[in-house]
Order: structure tokens, then C-alpha cells, then sequence
């Protein structure tokens, strides 16, 4: 466990890391054609009667549960050649997908979908095309009968998926995966893959780009792309229930991604069950508008009055553009009910809010009256605001709760802006009854910010010009930035802060490294 890890969410946070390691989780790099690494082979010109070699390869069709070829994909690793391969007429499969994968046999033997070129396959299926009827593109869950298939050690690499533009009659995603029961789909891999355009109806719930149901644990979305998911009746920069990362499951990692044009980049749903959902490490991505998105992260607060709390849940090193960070906006509960880590967030308004929300860090509402454990902590963070607010909103940039002190540790942050406030709220929506300068705010039971600046974070863009959707680097520091040096522990404030807790090296890459192509 390094230094940088210890400083993230302390003994919680690397525990959650080794837990994270021990799950049998691990990245692919790509393969070759004509190289060994593949069991069997995917073209767009295949027959299912072919032995699924390089020189005769199958359907796609093969990924369905019709196909003769089904039960010899478990444990085996698909390579997908160059093309586009449109299932847009397809009808899903018994178990709501048009491509059912099926489960590895072990973590060492997992089932692996692979672009043999990444990103030079593309499955593109217009939801509202004929013969669509219910379901995501791709899954491995629950089946009209309601019994579910095991649905663990499964890879998608290097996968472009997209759902066309025409808006469906009920709900759909781009990948979906549902256990059994609460926690019982280990080891689940989405990688270096663009998932996006799943346009949903009014009313259309749950659904996302990808959506993980009840069952799989200890999921990783690494490298990836996800944009343009999204309810077509709401405009885009609002909260609902569509979203780049749809969860129901927990104790995933979205890592190294880009989201943007969502209602929401990742949302954890409420969810009674046994035991409870474990939180999710978000880190190292990229949120920003496109046309517009709601939060970044909405949810994570569970069921109130839980006891004890739910497992902890981290959110470091993401760059946040013009995109509110956090609420616990959803049906239920308005109180966090894990131990939550806000650390090294860069988070940047350039333009007024549109619609009635705090600016930037949103509500952090603690535990309910009386509960005894602490909860939010919230240092390392950079909230740069040259946008005014909008005629009627609050520009309070950082409200936390219910009463002063409900926190572990709210320090050594990065503020700046023309209309600086905080304070303490006591539910999503509830704006704080006082609004307290930052030296007021200083001054509060438990001190929170004792340490933090008020300063200009000199971040590269303000040396050029901000530029839109312009990528994750034009937000690092300037060597004469006041942040470098000025975080927890000495190291710099803001996203690009620190340690990569994957290479134990300064943290490279924020967002995906690849541009989307859909």
C-alpha cells in the first residue's frame, strides 16, 4: 500500500483498494491477428457452421443463445474483426439482451469479447428499429421467467457500442449485467470500449450506457467512453434516470473514463437488500457537458438510519467541468450512509448553473440525528467558479450536514470565485438557511477548512483560454500554482495531484486516452 493510497479516504480507503486488488480483476492488452491469444473468431462475413478460426470465422450470431456455438464461449477468449455489424432488427434473447454473454469459468479463465482492433468494431443497434423489443445490447441477467444466470469473470475490450438516435418505447442500455443476488457476479471487465446514444422515453428508468443490476460486485469500467445516454424528456443538463454508469450492484471502479451528455456520469440507486451495496470508487475521470449533463454523481446515499453504515465510497482525481459534483438526489433517504471521500477533485464553472443547484460541490448530508460515526471527507479539492449564478439560483458553493462537525476531515481545499459561500443543510433540495464567508465557515465546530486557500489555482487554461470539452490537461497546475505543495500530506491540490495508485507513479492520464468516434 503506498503513500498516496494512506492519503485517500486513510485506513477505509486502502482497504477498500486491497479488497478491490484481491478480486481477481485484470487489464488485457490488446491482441494481434493471426496470433494465438484468441480461441475463436467473429467477422462480419461468418457462418455459425465455420469452426471459428481466423480463416473461417463465425456470426456474430454465435454471442446468442440460439447459436450451437454457445457453449463453447465460456472460459474463451473472442476475437471481433474489423466492421460494423448492425443488429438493429435483432429481437434480445431470452435473458433481455441482443448479445447474451456467457459466465467465465474462473478469474483466471474469464470470457473475453475482444475487438481485434480496438474500436474498429463497431455493434450498432438503433433501438427503435424494427424488431426491438425490450433490453440492452449486450448483457447476462435476469430473464422473463425471473431466474437469472450467473453472470461473473466476463471482458468487453476495446468494444464500440451504439444505440442510433431514434428514441425506443421503453427503456434500453448499452450493457447490462444482473446476479443472482446481491453480490454474487464477481469480476466483471468493461474496457477500452465507447458505449453511447441510448436515448430513453419519458418515464424510462434505470438505464444507462451501462447498467449493472442486483448481483455484480467488484466491477471495473476502465478506459472508456461513455456519452449521450440519456431521457429524452428532460433536457440533458437535469437530473434523471439515465446515466453514463447506472448502478444498482456496488463496490465497482470507474477509472480513466470520459462521461459526458448524461443526465448523470454515475449513479448508485437506493437498494434494501442483504447485505446492503458496498460503494464505488470513482477516479482518474473526465466529466464534462457535451450537450449537456446533470451530475456527476447522483445517489450514494442508500437507506437512512442504517446500522451499521454501508461500505465506503471514494471519488478522487476526477476533473469536473461545468457539471455539479454531487447530490443525493433519488426517491427515499436523504442521508449518506457510508463513509464518503471527496479528495483531489478538480471542479471548474465557467458559466452560470441552468437549473436550480449549487454551483459546484453540491450537498454533502450527513448521518441522521443521533447516528454516531462521521462521514464525509472532503480535502484536495480545487472549486474554481468565474460564472456567476443564474437569476434565482444559490451560488452556495459547498453546503454540508445536517449540523456543524457531521465530517472527518474538510481541509486544505482550493477555493476561488467572485461569490465564495458555504453551509450546512440538512436534505437534498434544502438550501442552507445561512450562508457563511469563508472565514465564518472557518470559525464552525470542528474547523473545517482550516487550512484550505482562497486563492487563484493557476491551472493551464488561465495561462490560453478555457476551452469547452477541451480535455483534462488544460486543468493542470502552473508551476507558480499556490496549490502545488498545498494539499494533505504535501501534496498538490486539485486532480492532478499526487500518486496513481495503479503504477505508483504522478498520475499521467485523466479520461480516456482515445477520442470517440460515435
Amino acid at each position: 500500500m503506498n503513500r498516496r493510497e494512506l492519503l485517500v479516504g486513510g485506513a477505509v480507503g486502502a482497504a477498500l483498494i486491497a479488497a478491490r486488488r484481491a478480486s481477481g480483476i485484470v487489464l488485457l492488452s490488446g491482441h494481434s491477428p493471426g496470433t494465438t491469444a484468441f480461441d475463436y473468431y467473429i467477422s462480419t462475413t461468418g457462418s455459425d457452421s465455420n469452426p471459428g478460426t481466423l480463416a473461417s470465422p463465425w456470426a456474430l450470431t454465435s454471442l446468442t443463445t440460439s447459436s450451437a456455438n454457445y457453449s463453447k464461449i465460456a472460459g474463451s477468449t473472442i476475437g471481433i474483426l474489423n466492421g460494423t455489424y448492425d443488429i438493429s432488427t435483432w429481437s434480445p434473447s431470452a435473458y433481455s439482451a441482443k448479445l447474451t454473454i456467457p459466465a467465465g469459468l474462473s478469474s483466471t479463465q474469464p470470457t473475453v469479447i475482444q475487438a481485434v482492433n480496438a474500436r474498429a468494431v463497431t455493434l450498432k443497434s438503433d433501438p427503435g428499429a424494427s424488431g426491438y423489443v425490450s433490453g440492452s445490447v449486450i448483457g447476462n441477467g435476469a430473464n422473463g421467467t425471473g431466474s437469472h444466470q450467473i453472470c461473473q469473470y466476463i471482458t468487453l475490450d476495446g468494444l464500440i457500442i451504439t444505440g442510433g438516435t431514434t428514441v425506443p418505447a421503453s427503456g434500453v442500455s448499452g450493457v447490462t449485467f444482473t446476479g443472482v443476488s446481491p453480490q454474487d457476479s464477481p469480476g466483471i471487465v468493461i474496457q477500452n470500449c465507447e458505449i453511447s446514444w441510448f436515448i430513453n422515453p419519458s418515464g424510462a428508468v434505470n438505464i444507462g450506457c451501462i447498467t449493472w443490476g442486483t448481483g455484480p460486485t467488484g466491477w471495473l469500467i476502465h478506459n472508456c467512453c461513455l456519452h449521450d445516454c440519456y431521457v429524452s424528456g428532460t433536457a440533458r443538463y437535469e437530473h434523471d434516470n439515465a446515466s453514463g454508469v447506472h448502478d444498482y450492484a456496488g463496490f465497482g471502479t470507474v477509472e480513466y473514463c470520459s462521461i459526458y451528455g448524461c443526465n448523470n456520469a454515475v449513479y448508485q440507486k437506493n437498494q434494501a437488500s442483504t447485505p446492503p451495496p458496498q460503494g464505488d470508487v470513482v477516479r482518474y475521470c473526465y466529466i464534462h457537458p457535451g450537450a449537456g449533463i446533470g451530475l456527476s454523481l447522483a445517489g450514494f446515499n442508500n437507506s437512512g438510519g442504517t446500522t451499521p453504515p454501508y461500505q465506503a465510497q471514494l471519488f478522487y482525481n476526477n476533473i469536473m467541468e461545468n457539471a455539479p459534483p454531487y447530490d443525493d438526489t433519488n426517491t427515499g433517504a436523504n442521508f449518506l450512509q457510508s463513509p464518503t471521500t471527496f479528495s483531489n477533485n478538480t471542479v471548474v464553472w465557467t458559466y452560470p448553473r441552468q437549473v436550480a443547484d449549487t454551483l459546484s460541490f453540491g450537498y454533502w448530508v450527513g448521518p441522521t440525528t443521533g447516528a454516531p460515526w462521521k462521514f464525509v471527507t472532503f480535502d484536495n479539492n480545487i472549486g474554481y467558479m468565474s460564472g456567476g449564478a443564474a437569476p434565482g439560483k444559490d451560488p452556495t458553493l459547498l453546503p454540508l450536514g445536517p449540523t456543524a462537525g457531521d465530517w472527518t476531515r474538510v481541509d486544505y481545499n482550493c477555493y476561488y470565485g467572485a461569490t465564495l459561500s458555504f453551509g450546512i443543510t440538512s436534505a437534498s433540495g434544502v438550501y442552507p438557511p445561512t450562508d457563511y464567508t469563508l472565514a465564518q465557515w472557518q470559525a464552525l465546530t470542528g474547523t473545517p477548512d482550516i487550512h484550505s486557500l482562497n486563492s487563484d489555482p493557476l491551472m493551464q487554461f488561465e495561462a490560453s483560454s478555457f476551452v469547452a470539452d477541451g480535455g483534462s490537461t488544460q486543468y493542470q497546475l502552473q508551476s507558480g500554482s499556490p496549490c502545488k505543495g498545498a494539499g494533505y500530506g504535501g501534496i498538490d491540490i486539485g486532480a492532478w495531484g499526487g500518486t496513481d495508485v495503479n503504477t505508483g507513479k504522478p498520475i499521467a492520464q485523466i479520461g480516456c486516452n482515445f477520442s470517440a468516434q460515435t
